[in-house]
Formats: C-alpha cells, structure tokens, sequence
C-alpha cells in the first residue's frame, strides 16, 4: 500500500468494532506479536502459509462463531 502499511491501516481502524485478520507477505512474526498485543488483530496467516485457502476459511468461520469484546459496541 503506497504511504502506509497494514498495520497503520489498522490502526486508523481503531474504533471499528470488527474482527481483524492480518494476511501478509512478508511472514515477520514478531511484527505479528505486537500488533496482536496491541490489539490490531485478532488472527495472522502469512501468505507463504500451505493450503492457505483453508487457513483463511477457518479463520473466518471461527471469527464469526466465537464472540469478541468489540462486537459487542455495535449495538446488535
């Protein structure tokens, strides 16, 4: 992304009450971890991952079974 990375991007996100998966290129970890603590995601599948069609369906469906404390902001 031209002027801001992915976790800028989420970052600006900061309010939105939705779950967050960071898919990216460049399978830095540690990148990962601290988004993860600083509470910019909520799942990480770097995109040399196998089968990552798979991975990406499971995260997705467990994100929408598994309630999360943002959800509960959007009033539903």
């Amino acid at each position: 992304m031209p002027g801001m990375d992915g976790l800028q991007a989420l970052a600006e996100l900061g309010d939105w009450p939705g779950s967050r998966v960071l898919l990216t290129g460049q399978a830095d970890e540690q990148v990962a971890v601290r988004a993860f603590n600083r509470g910019l995601i909520d799942q990480f599948i770097p995109k040399q991952t196998q089968d990552i069609s798979r991975r990406l369906i499971e995260a997705v469906e467990k994100l929408l079974f598994d309630a999360h404390p943002r959800h509960a902001q959007t009033g539903a």
